[in-house]
Protein backbone atom coordinates (compact mmCIF):
# COMPACT_ATOMS: atom_id res chain seq x y z
CA UNK A 1 0.00 0.00 0.00
CA UNK A 2 1.13 3.24 -1.09
CA UNK A 3 -0.81 5.51 1.24
CA UNK A 4 -3.32 7.08 -1.31
CA UNK A 5 -6.74 7.04 -0.84
CA UNK A 6 -8.91 4.17 -1.45
CA UNK A 7 -12.72 3.57 -1.60
CA UNK A 8 -14.68 0.00 -1.57
CA UNK A 9 -17.96 -0.38 -2.97
CA UNK A 10 -20.02 -2.66 -0.80
CA UNK A 11 -21.19 -5.53 -3.64
CA UNK A 12 -22.11 -7.93 -0.70
CA UNK A 13 -26.51 -7.59 -1.72
CA UNK A 14 -24.91 -8.23 -5.64
CA UNK A 15 -22.96 -11.31 -4.74
CA UNK A 16 -25.79 -13.08 -2.95
CA UNK A 17 -27.62 -12.80 -6.23
CA UNK A 18 -24.44 -13.63 -8.61
CA UNK A 19 -24.55 -17.31 -10.27
CA UNK A 20 -21.12 -18.12 -9.55
CA UNK A 21 -18.49 -19.50 -12.00
CA UNK A 22 -17.58 -22.73 -10.57
CA UNK A 23 -14.64 -24.23 -11.88
CA UNK A 24 -11.46 -26.20 -10.04
CA UNK A 25 -8.03 -25.24 -10.06
CA UNK A 26 -6.00 -26.64 -12.40
CA UNK A 27 -3.21 -28.94 -10.97
CA UNK A 28 0.19 -27.06 -11.72
CA UNK A 29 1.61 -29.67 -13.24
CA UNK A 30 -0.99 -30.04 -15.69
CA UNK A 31 -0.70 -26.61 -16.85
CA UNK A 32 3.37 -26.88 -17.21
CA UNK A 33 2.65 -29.89 -19.19
CA UNK A 34 -0.19 -27.96 -21.63
CA UNK A 35 2.83 -25.67 -22.55
CA UNK A 36 5.44 -27.83 -23.09
CA UNK A 37 6.57 -27.10 -26.58
CA UNK A 38 5.13 -23.98 -27.46
CA UNK A 39 6.62 -20.33 -28.31
CA UNK A 40 4.15 -17.74 -27.52
CA UNK A 41 2.93 -17.33 -24.08
CA UNK A 42 0.23 -14.21 -22.61
CA UNK A 43 -0.79 -13.93 -19.19
CA UNK A 44 -3.34 -11.44 -17.36
CA UNK A 45 -1.28 -8.93 -15.08
CA UNK A 46 -3.00 -10.91 -11.68
CA UNK A 47 -1.93 -7.50 -9.50
CA UNK A 48 -4.59 -5.99 -11.28
CA UNK A 49 -6.61 -8.29 -12.88
CA UNK A 50 -9.59 -6.76 -12.54
CA UNK A 51 -8.94 -4.03 -14.19
CA UNK A 52 -8.33 -5.71 -17.30
CA UNK A 53 -11.97 -7.58 -17.66
CA UNK A 54 -14.34 -4.96 -19.33
CA UNK A 55 -17.57 -5.23 -18.03
CA UNK A 56 -21.17 -5.63 -20.69
CA UNK A 57 -22.67 -2.55 -21.44
CA UNK A 58 -25.90 -4.14 -20.02
CA UNK A 59 -23.91 -5.28 -16.45
CA UNK A 60 -22.58 -1.62 -16.17
CA UNK A 61 -25.85 -0.37 -13.89
CA UNK A 62 -24.51 -3.29 -11.27
CA UNK A 63 -21.85 -2.31 -10.45
CA UNK A 64 -23.21 1.69 -9.61
CA UNK A 65 -22.55 3.64 -6.75
CA UNK A 66 -23.08 7.23 -5.33
CA UNK A 67 -21.00 9.64 -3.88
CA UNK A 68 -21.49 12.90 -2.70
CA UNK A 69 -21.03 13.92 -6.59
CA UNK A 70 -22.29 12.00 -8.68
CA UNK A 71 -23.86 8.65 -9.36
CA UNK A 72 -20.91 6.70 -11.38
CA UNK A 73 -20.82 2.95 -13.38
CA UNK A 74 -17.66 0.72 -13.38
CA UNK A 75 -16.09 0.21 -17.46
CA UNK A 76 -14.01 -2.67 -15.79
CA UNK A 77 -14.37 -4.89 -13.72
CA UNK A 78 -14.80 -3.63 -10.15
CA UNK A 79 -12.46 -5.47 -6.98
CA UNK A 80 -14.82 -7.26 -4.90
CA UNK A 81 -17.45 -9.15 -7.28
CA UNK A 82 -17.85 -13.11 -6.42
CA UNK A 83 -16.49 -13.82 -9.84
CA UNK A 84 -13.87 -11.43 -10.86
CA UNK A 85 -10.05 -12.88 -10.78
CA UNK A 86 -7.87 -13.64 -7.78
CA UNK A 87 -6.10 -10.86 -7.18
CA UNK A 88 -2.70 -9.63 -5.06
CA UNK A 89 -2.03 -7.42 -2.32
CA UNK A 90 1.32 -7.08 -3.62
Amino acid sequence: MDGSPRFCVDYRRLNLITERDEYPLPRTDNIIDKLAGLKYFTILDLKAGYWQIPVDEQDKKKTAFVTTDDLYEFNVLPFGLSNDPPHSNA
